[in-house]
């Protein structure tokens, strides 16, 4: 009975890695058109975004700490 418990008690935690892993696989393209929108806005548009520079602060934060938590 305990063996069981312990079982599924892996299982549930392996599926929140996983999910916390793809959480930071989803993120990333989100991350590299926030900065890409910011380059086009700074150097073709001659008009740099105030909140692109932040964004992609915190996104990358966010992509770091869950990518090394799937890792």
């Amino acid at each position: 009975m305990f063996h069981s418990f312990l079982r599924g008690l892996c299982h549930s935690i392996d599926f929140l890695v996983m999910l916390t892993g793809k959480a930071a696989a989803y993120l990333m393209p989100l991350l590299a058109g926030i900065v890409a929108f910011e380059v086009f806005a700074r150097y073709v548009l001659n008009s740099p975004t105030i909140w692109a520079y932040d964004m992609s602060l915190f996104l990358f934060g966010y992509v770091t700490a869950l990518g090394g938590a799937y890792a």
